[in-house]
């Protein structure tokens, strides 16, 4: 299938994204999905596994399918040990894992574990790829990269050539949590912008106290005509976007980046404006740029073609 490129498929807990990639990291086909993995056995896993390169390449391809995410962890196929940061492409590639799922040679990416700049333990499961891909294209720049949207947002730090550490915030969770069960779903009837009231709400989040009591002052500032109903998404989201990043030490980093695209992605880099941050949204596959970044490694494809 060297001619055709290869396939590699970033599984998460509740999108597939397939794609054909040629040697240089060039996008040439995708296939999406959108299923959660919970609720596919091992057979439902097979089968869709099997529909996706038969879309993408017409037919089973005689080398393996890459697969990152979710798919290589315990909701998933089967566990695959995550690599400790900092990991450079070499560290991920010791780290992958050969299997087979049904008829199909498979190949897991591991996924990543790490303590934070905080002092946490942190994990992830896909977002590795995409950042080697950004490492190729920003080799010699101290780096933080954000992962969005998603509902956990991860923050990367990109530094000499390797994944150095990163940490996780559910932001995006929380205020989905918040507009759909909890007192709040009453005002909120109109999805977020970018507007005034968003930046009021940064601001908010920035100047620091207790979150719980920044979150109940949406309620409060509907109930007294401060904003309008349709303005409380902005507002909310605001806050959370706010409060996460006046942590973040932004002068450490020469670029900082956000991978992504739509609403929740437009948001962050309004908040950030805010800080007077210019980050700049990132174009192009970069997840297909990883992906061949760690295929392109030296004696790889012979030594999965004979484990298989």
């Amino acid at each position: 299938m060297s001619g055709q490129g290869f396939i590699a498929i970033e599984w998460g807990t509740a999108r597939v994204v397939a794609r054909r990639i040629d040697d240089k990291g060039q996008l040439l086909a995708q296939a999406e999905r959108l299923v959660r993995l919970v609720d596919l056995d091992r057979t439902g896993i097979a089968a869709l596994l099997e529909k996706l390169c038969t879309e993408l390449a017409g037919t089973s391809p005689p080398e393996p399918i890459w697969l990152a995410g979710m798919i290589g962890s315990s909701l998933g196929w089967r566990e695959v040990a995550r690599v400790a940061c900092p990991a450079s492409a070499a560290d991920i590639r010791l780290g992958i894992q050969v299997d087979r799922i049904g008829d199909i040679a498979v190949a897991f990416v591991p996924g990543l574990s790490c303590v934070s700049g905080f002092g946490d333990a942190d994990v992830m499961r896909g977002e590795e790829v995409s950042a080697l891909g950004v490492l190729g294209s920003y080799p010699d720049q101290r780096t933080l990269m954000l992962s969005a949207p998603g509902m956990h947002g991860k923050w990367i730090e990109l530094r000499n050539g390797a994944i150095q550490s990163f940490h996780t915030a559910m932001t995006v969770e929380i205020a989905n949590v918040l507009s759909e069960h909890s007192v709040l779903r009453s005002h909120i009837n109109s999805p977020p912008v970018g507007d005034d009231v968003f930046r009021a709400g940064v601001q908010r989040g920035l100047e620091g106290g207790s979150l719980a009591r920044l979150i109940f002052s949406v309620r409060s500032a509907v109930l007294s005509g401060r904003i309008e109903p349709d303005q409380a998404a902005s507002h909310l989201w605001g806050v959370l976007i706010g409060a996460e990043i006046q942590e973040l030490q932004f002068q450490d980093y020469d670029q900082v980046l956000l991978g992504g695209t739509g609403s929740v992605t437009t948001l962050y880099q309004e908040a950030l404006r805010c800080l007077g941050i210019p980050a700049v949204t990132i174009n192009g596959d970069f997840s297909a740029q990883g992906f061949a970044r760690l295929r392109s490694l030296s004696h790889f494809q012979s030594e999965v073609a004979v484990g298989s």
